[in-house]
């Protein structure tokens, strides 16, 4: 239970002094200066968004994923972060992807032809899009890795040894990915059509956007090759390399700042794993790189110079955030030792904001114990489903709404397996595995699609050849369904329905059937030869792919043609597997076939599909007592906190508000009881409210009263000079503190009542 108790009072002074006074009950002592500003506007508290958006982004459950966005991004219900972390994604190389964990494989947007793909990371962009709907007014962009095909190791984890592995030609073109992606997250990409209806159209984020960097630790050695995570070391010259070159490729790609006030992107760094490090590594920066820095940022889990890189940043007159720090603890511990770190840094660091590295675990476990605030479930299936996508070779002529929509997401590794579907899960003639870069049939030995030497990945273009040599990665083209298939009677590939016209700008499809078989049955080789036979090929079928395009969403009716479809070619001979599906007898448009995750396929639910849920953990409400005492634009004000025991476990933050409530954060990590008094000295109290979290409370209300009484004080104010002592209007707020707890205290001043909730 709590107690309300309105104080009627006058505001007696500008200066109002604040204390936990000890009596011969009190244990502690906090004395909290109003008139004493730590620091002004504080930015509040945040989170990056990976990889945990990965995974929460692809749910399809909306009521769970508003859930999780309720729970982080609102201002009645849940934290009410201002921040986010957006990271944007090296891609690791597809003959990689089995190095990363569940959701650390953020796709990249460019490839190594150097085209964009706007369509990449869109489950992070939803969550992206979520928050700033929500609480969160300011975003900041990181990146691990450069791309993998950037580096020396040729992948996105790091290099042999922990060593710089962005290649020496590639800091220019690194510096223009990420500049490319800065302006289409701030501004919108070139072409903002997404390629599928699932997926979030872009929201440009314009000022919210306020900056970007190119680095993640980067002093940090343990980059290696093969870790489970995107990272990459930089030495200190090169990672003022790399600042000097993003700031040059942002100054000339983005646009200018609009005429309303817009600020542009500032380029941010550089983000060390130990706060000695970051002040070392600026510290080495030439003074024209570090002039071209809008903000510095540190992660805190190491070092001690708090204190010095708050001066240097005030020195150079650079605002310092603390970007990222985590406790990875069990549930009540984790909390106190987060609590406790966010106290030290606020008081030491002078950050302005203070990011939490991950509120949401992965875990399908949904363990009460780990990184993040809440642990949530992520689908780990590898289920791919094959669908035609239109080349952007020529004249594309027209473009129709398909049955299936082209979504390329997670890599593809050698030894995965993929299911084809909404084929039969149970057919082992549609299963397919990936073997030294190649999709083979199950159980066969000869490829039946391939990228022409290159590793397999999903959004890769694949050729589907009718490997006559075995039967089961022969593909036929079903005349009453119009869909192609596998020799078998489950249906892996949709085609466009038979009301379909010209205005399809058709592809001549041709193969041979042979007679209908039991399903889940091996099919046999067409002729001894694996060549088909005569009647076989007078069998040949035409059939239109479904257009799935990146670029256009115009009905086929739109942009009518009278293209028709062209003769098939004569049967492939088994010495020479030419194509079924050729991308070279078409006239308009042109065809190939890409793989994607059904679990990307609306409505789509394999039967071993991952139930999407979460769980809160004990964390998560220590972490809530400060984003609700702290929220943004705040004053954090100085405090002193002495113990009467002398055990020294009672911790204090403070902050005022705009509207004149004043906050108090205490923390007991001890194993004793603690009471003390919060008193409102010289000034009004109109509410007074607090909330527990230890053991047995998540973030319950807590008894606190309220007494009032008159102290005499001395009066610097008065004008003539005989100090003496006048009477004083104190309220005072009695509570009581249970060990390893963190109490939040507000007296609600200001004339406003009824605010904290």
């Amino acid at each position: 239970m709590f107690v309300f108790v309105f104080v009627v009072a006058l505001l007696a002074a500008a200066t109002v002094a604040v204390s936990v006074s000890s009596s011969s009950s009190s244990s502690f002592v906090v004395d909290v200066c109003v008139g004493c500003e730590q620091q002004r506007g504080f930015g509040g508290f945040g989170t990056s968004l990976c990889w945990w958006a990965n995974g929460v982004g692809r749910w399809t459950n909306t009521t769970a994923f508003e859930d999780v966005m309720q729970l982080l991004f609102s201002d009645t219900r849940g934290l009410g972060l201002s921040t986010v972390r957006y990271n944007i994604g090296g891609g690791e190389n597809p003959q990689n992807a089995h190095f990363l964990r569940p959701g650390a494989l953020v796709r990249g947007y460019q490839g190594a032809d150097g085209t964009f793909d706007w369509g990449a990371d869109y489950p992070q962009r939803r969550v992206l899009y979520a928050a700033l709907n929500g609480s969160v007014r300011q975003v900041q962009a990181f990146s691990n890795s450069p791309p993998y095909w950037m580096t020396k190791s040729g992948s996105a984890t790091g290099a042999v040894g922990g060593s710089n592995n962005l290649r020496d030609d590639m800091y220019g073109a690194f510096a223009a990915y990420l500049a490319n992606v800065t302006v289409a997250l701030a501004h919108g990409p070139p072409d903002q059509a997404p390629r599928c209806q699932q997926q979030p159209p872009w929201q440009p984020l314009g000022d919210a956007l306020v900056s970007v960097t190119p680095l993640n630790e980067p002093v940090s050695s343990w980059w290696k090759y093969g870790n489970d995570q995107e990272g990459c070391h930089f030495d200190r010259d090169k990672q003022a390399a790399v600042i000097a070159a993003l700031s040059s490729q942002l100054r000339a790609t983005a646009p200018a700042p609009s005429a309303a006030g817009g600020r542009g992107v500032g380029v941010s760094g550089p983000e060390e794993n130990s706060i000695d490090d970051a002040l070392l590594s600026l510290q080495s920066y030439p003074a024209e790189t570090l002039a071209g820095m809008d903000l510095l940022t540190t992660h805190t889990y190491n070092g001690i110079r708090r204190e010095a890189l708050a001066a240097f940043a005030q020195k150079h007159g650079k605002q310092l955030w603390n970007s990222e720090y985590g406790t990875g603890s069990g549930p009540l511990q984790g909390g106190l030792e987060l609590a406790s770190r966010i106290i030290t840094d606020l008081h030491q660091l002078n950050a302005s904001v203070w990011t939490l590295w991950q509120t949401v675990d992965l875990d399908n476990s949904l363990s009460p114990d780990g990184w993040g605030l809440l642990a949530a479930t992520v689908h780990e299936e590898n289920l791919y489903q094959i669908v035609a996508n239109r080349s952007h070779d020529g004249d594309d002529g027209a473009d129709g709404a398909g049955a299936s929509c082209c979504v390329e997401v997670e890599g593809v590794a050698d030894g995965s397996n993929i299911t084809c579907s909404p084929c039969d899960v149970n057919n082992p003639n549609q299963v397919f595995s990936v073997v030294d870069g190649q999709v083979r049939a199950h159980n066969s030995s000869g490829p039946c699609m391939d990228d022409w030497g290159q590793g397999m990945r999903a959004g890769d273009s694949v050729r589907v050849y009718s490997c006559w040599g075995s039967a089961n990665q022969q593909w036929v083209v079903d005349a009453a369904t119009r869909r192609i298939r596998l020799n078998s009677t489950g249906l892996c590939i949709d085609m466009r329905p038979t009301t379909a016209t010209a205005a399809d700008a058709t592809d001549a499809i041709a193969s041979a059937t042979t007679t209908s078989r039991p399903s889940g049955t091996r099919p046999q080789p067409a002729t001894s030869s694996g060549v088909p036979s005569a009647t076989q090929q007078q069998q040949q079928l035409q059939a239109t792919l479904v257009a799935c395009d990146a670029d256009a969403h115009t009905s086929v009716a739109d942009t009518p043609t009278t293209a028709a479809p062209t003769t098939a070619t004569s049967a492939p001979s088994s010495s020479s597997p030419s194509s079924i599906l050729s991308a070279t007898r078409v006239s308009s448009p042109r065809y190939t076939f890409a793989l994607r995750s059904v679990l990307d396929t609306p409505g789509y639910e394999p039967r071993d599909r991952v139930r999407e849920a979460y769980r809160v953990r004990k964390q998560y409400y220590a972490y809530k007592q400060f984003t609700r005492a702290i929220p943004r634009n705040s004053t954090l004000l100085r405090t002193n906190t002495t113990a009467s025991r002398g055990d020294g476990v009672v911790r204090s933050v403070a902050a005022r508000w705009p509207n004149g409530t004043i906050a108090v954060v205490l923390v007991n990590t001890g194993k004793v009881n603690q009471t003390g008094s919060v008193v409102l000295s010289g000034g009004s109290c109109s509410t007074a409210y607090a909330t527990l979290t230890d053991a047995t409370h998540s973030f319950q209300p807590w008894p606190v009263s309220l007494t009032h009484h008159s102290t005499p004080t001395n009066n610097h104010h008065n004008n003539n000079h005989n100090n003496h002592n006048t009477p004083s209007h104190n309220t005072t707020a009695r509570v009581a503190l249970p060990p390893q707890a963190i109490l939040s205290v507000f007296l609600c001043g200001g004339g406003v009542t009824n605010i904290c909730k």
